[in-house]
């Protein structure tokens, strides 16, 4: 009986740090060409990395490349598989002309989405050719 209990429990423990290992976080580099706001941040123009957090508050991590290492955390309204071809940082344009970060997606891994969806189709509108591309690295 003592073995079947602790067979049980390997099991269940080898299970748990598989899973745990196989919910990796995803990792990229962008370029912003102009000011963008990413939640409650602004970032200037510039080179960054961002990495996706997936877990029960999903979040995204942003480190600039060119200002002193300034980061910041966005936490996202969700994140599902990739369904991109590319990575890439999607922006949306708002009614006060100032850029926001609506996803942010990397390649054949996760993409993390940001804002209201019912503010997204009343109170912004989308630009095209406005989505920087990403150096994914996994």
């Amino acid at each position: 009986m003592k073995f079947k209990k602790h067979f049980a429990f390997s099991v269940l423990l080898l299970l748990i740090t598989s899973l745990h290992a196989a919910a990796q976080d995803a990792s990229g580099k962008f370029t912003l060409t102009h000011e963008a706001r990413w939640g409650a941040a602004v970032l200037p123009a510039g080179n960054y990395t961002a990495t996706i957090h997936s877990g029960p508050v999903p979040y995204v991590l942003v480190s600039s490349l060119d200002h002193d290492g300034v980061s910041i955390m966005a936490v996202a309204n969700y994140i599902e598989s990739a369904s991109c071809t590319t990575s890439s940082l999607e922006l949306v344009q708002s009614d006060d002309a100032k850029w926001d970060v609506r996803s942010l997606c990397l390649e054949s891994s996760l993409t993390a989405f940001f804002g209201n969806r019912v503010e997204r189709a009343t109170n912004q509108r989308p630009a095209a050719a406005q989505v920087a591309s990403l150096a994914a690295s996994h």
